[in-house]
């Protein structure tokens, strides 16, 4: 089912992978400056973006976390990839 994120921004998951949809609602406010996330983070006292990210999954019991990375566009994405190995 396609949920509207932003202005002419849908996504489209498979509703046995709510995984993927909050993933995907996730990276979304990474991605825009406006959000204090990601993207838009507070910088560091050494001018760095440093973001922490956690995802948990229930069917598999997963969880995956991260934290304090730099030079990752997306950490929900890295949060994920640990909690599905």
């Amino acid at each position: 089912a396609p949920i509207k994120v932003r202005e002419n921004r849908f996504l489209n998951f498979d509703q046995n992978n709510m995984l993927d949809g909050v993933v995907a609602a996730v990276a979304s406010l990474e991605d825009d400056p406006i959000t204090n996330a990601g993207y838009g983070s507070n910088l560091t006292e050494e001018g760095r973006v440093e973001c922490d990210a956690s995802v948990m999954e229930g069917a598999r019991r997963g969880f995956g976390a991260i934290g304090a990375v730099s030079g990752v566009k997306n950490p929900v994405v890295l949060a994920k990839e640990l909690a599905v190995q």
